[in-house]
């Protein structure tokens, strides 16, 4: 006989994972799927079986440290996965034909700035940084206000690629640095490329998270 839960005993599985420390909701849905698996086969057997003891045998299964060790795969799989997400949209630049605006944009910058003076193109450099990165800080937050109600560790990861400071280590470089202009400036082209694709990356996770879990945005 096809055992299956109920809708109030699932959510009552959704609580104990939460009462167990497991924050996130995509992560949560993932144990709930596998408890309310391994329920159900166990009511299968044994028809006379309570949901409270089954449940109660199945979590003893995940050992002294119950779910800690699942989250802790779960967070470093999804770490992974979203440097891997995040290349993938950095190398989209130069991709063809992608490549021909990076080019044309990055040349162009350079042959503009080679005709000024050196501290002329640096506080160039440097108000132009300042202006593209409130852009697309501004475009996040707007993104930001878009989130979930209940909290992703996909969305949480990709996100962390571009809310962390930049000024100190990107801006303080250029100021305290003693390379050549052209150096400076090709770094903070690469710089800005990442910027870019965090936000990308963070953006398609978004949608990609929207159309997975639809509940976690209600």
């Amino acid at each position: 006989m096809k055992i299956t839960l109920t809708p109030g005993q699932v959510e009552f599985l959704f609580d104990f994972v939460r009462r167990k420390y497991v924050r996130y909701y995509d992560v949560q849905s993932e144990l709930v799927d596998h408890l309310a698996t391994a329920i159900e086969e166990r009511l299968e057997k044994d028809t006379n079986a309570d949901f409270h003891v089954a449940l109660a045998l199945v979590y003893s299964e995940f050992g002294l440290f119950g779910f800690s060790r699942i989250v802790q795969e779960r967070e470093t799989q999804t770490q992974k996965s979203s440097r891997k997400m995040l290349w993938q949209q950095a190398l989209k630049f130069f991709s063809w034909p992608v490549i021909i605006s990076t080019l044309t944009l990055t040349v162009g910058g350079w042959l503009i700035l080679s005709t000024l003076e050196p501290v002329l193109s640096k506080n160039m450099i440097y108000f132009t940084w300042v202006i593209l990165m409130g852009w697309i800080y501004y475009r996040a937050h707007i993104l930001y206000k878009q989130r979930p109600s209940k909290p992703l560790l996909a969305l949480e990861t990709s996100r962390a690629n571009i809310f962390f400071p930049f000024f100190y280590p990107e801006v303080m470089f250029v100021f305290s640095t003693h390379l050549h202009l052209g150096w400076i400036y090709f770094f903070l082209v690469i710089i800005m490329m990442i910027r870019l694709a965090a936000f990308n990356s963070w953006r398609n996770m978004m949608n990609t998270s929207r159309l997975r879990y639809p509940a976690a945005f209600s």
